[in-house]
C-alpha cells in the first residue's frame, strides 16, 4: 500500500471476484504477453526472461507509449507489484489476492503514483483507472473463471 491514501487522487483499487482458483488468476497475472487480452490499457506487453522479482519489461499502452517496468514485489499466488517508468514519475501496480473461501477467489488491483512529476500525471491516470478498471477485471475474472490454468489456449483459438 502507498504511504498516501486520497482514495481518487494518490491512490485507486478495485475489488473483484471470481470462481477461478487463485493459480489460474495468477497464470494471467504473470504471462505478461496476455496482458493485453484483458486489459484495455495494453496494446502489448513483454518481459525479459521468467516473470520473477527484479524481472525487467516493457508494456505498451493502446496509443503505442511505451514505458518500461519492474516486478518489485512478488509472493507467488498471493500479491505482485510492478513499478512502470513514466517521465518523472513511478505508476506502482499491485495486483493481489485478497482471499479464497468456498469456490470463490477476491482480487484486489491498485495503483498508485510517485515521483517529483506523480502531480502532472494523477488526472489522466486517474480517468483511465476509474472508467476502465471494472471492465478490466471483470474481464479478467471471466477469463480466468471459464479456463483454468490451460485456458488461456482456449481464449487464443476463440472457444470462449
Amino acid at each position: 500500500m502507498p504511504p498516501f491514501t486520497t482514495p481518487g487522487l494518490d491512490y485507486f483499487e478495485h475489488v473483484e471476484t471470481t470462481s477461478a482458483s487463485p493459480q489460474a488468476l495468477w497464470a494471467w497475472w504473470v504471462d505478461v504477453p496476455t496482458w493485453g487480452d484483458w486489459s484495455g490499457w495494453s496494446r502489448g506487453s513483454s518481459v525479459q526472461g521468467l516473470f520473477a522479482l527484479g524481472s525487467q519489461g516493457v508494456v505498451v499502452d493502446r496509443f503505442g507509449r511505451k514505458a518500461p517496468f519492474s516486478v518489485t514485489h512478488l509472493d507467488r499466488f498471493r500479491s505482485m507489484e510492478i513499478a512502470a517508468s513514466l517521465p518523472g514519475a513511478t505508476l506502482v501496480v499491485r495486483r493481489e489476492i485478497v482471499g479464497h473461501t468456498e469456490g470463490v477467489t477476491t482480487f484486489c488491483h491498485s495503483a498508485w503514483l510517485e515521483g517529483p512529476a506523480a502531480r502532472l500525471w494523477r488526472r489522466p491516470l486517474r480517468q483511465r483507472f476509474s472508467s476502465e478498471a471494472e471492465s478490466n477485471m471483470r474481464r479478467l475474472a471471466y477469463l480466468a473463471d471459464d479456463s483454468g490454468i490451460n485456458g488461456r489456449d482456449r481464449e487464443r483459438l476463440g472457444h470462449i
